[in-house]
């Protein structure tokens, strides 16, 4: 999954925004990843990592 976003600077300056979920730092069962996204400058890059959360077959709510 990748994507983009279109920001509007505080400076008037437009900047495009890229992220998308590596494969390469995703857990076997697809749960836990890392979001890759650039970052302020024209060679700079960020990460979040995270987790996916699902209902549960055991919860209440899911039957």
């Amino acid at each position: 999954m990748a994507g983009d976003a279109g920001i509007q600077a505080a400076d008037s300056q437009s900047k495009t925004v890229f992220w998308n979920f590596s494969s390469k730092w995703m857990s076997p069962d697809g749960r836990k990843f890392v979001m890759v996204y650039t970052g302020k400058g024209s060679d700079e890059w960020g990460t979040v990592e995270g987790t996916f959360a699902t209902p549960s077959s055991s919860h209440p709510a899911a039957r």
